[in-house]
């Protein structure tokens, strides 16, 4: 049996993996330099969902960790704060002709793709429109609700009545125009 010495004092480490948050602290310290170490663990800590350990607990071993780690840490935020290159857009003049006409064609593809949906959808909403008139029972009762309302506009405004409004609008505006003049 091997003989190994124990150590004294508390084990070191906890073994419990805290990299998604020392990410998130490095992320914080790159978007505002301005603030401590401690300060962004805080943030973070503060915004957590799950939270098996107090915020004291995590934020001690944050520290520590930190300590140990914190200069890759800071290089890898750092790197993914960087902005990325923008993709140019190929010349296709150093392609070779066919290369060229397989992206124009390409190209007019998806331009046809786009026409014939907004196609298909105007012959969708003109079929929906026709069939609503060619539907008998559909016609007659367009009629009727037509005639009811030609009815009842009749009895609430009659023709006489409409002719005394009208005349008295006519009144009202000569006299407004002779009154300023």
């Amino acid at each position: 049996m091997p003989l190994e010495k124990r150590m004294c004092g508390r084990p070191s480490g906890s073994g419990k993996d805290d990299t998604h948050y020392l990410i998130q602290v490095a992320n914080v310290l790159v978007a505002d330099p301005t603030l401590k170490p401690t300060t962004a663990m805080k943030r973070v800590i503060r915004v957590r969902t799950n939270k098996p350990e107090t915020d004291e607990t995590l934020l001690r071993r944050l520290q520590v960790k930190w300590k140990q780690d914190s200069v890759a840490l800071l290089a890898a935020a750092c790197e993914r704060a960087r902005p990325k290159p923008q993709r140019q857009q190929p010349n296709w003049s150093e392609f070779s002709a066919p290369a060229r006409t397989i992206g124009e064609m390409i190209r007019d593809f998806a331009r046809n793709q786009q026409h014939a949906q907004s196609s298909f959808q105007a012959w969708d909403a003109i079929k929906k429109q026709r069939d609503l008139f060619d539907v008998p029972w559909k016609t007659q009762r367009l009629h009727s609700i037509f005639e009811q309302h030609k009815r009842l506009e009749a009895a609430i405004n009659p023709p006489g009545l409409r002719e005394f409004f009208e005349h008295q609008r006519l009144i009202e505006k000569a006299t407004r125009f002779w009154v300023k003049g």
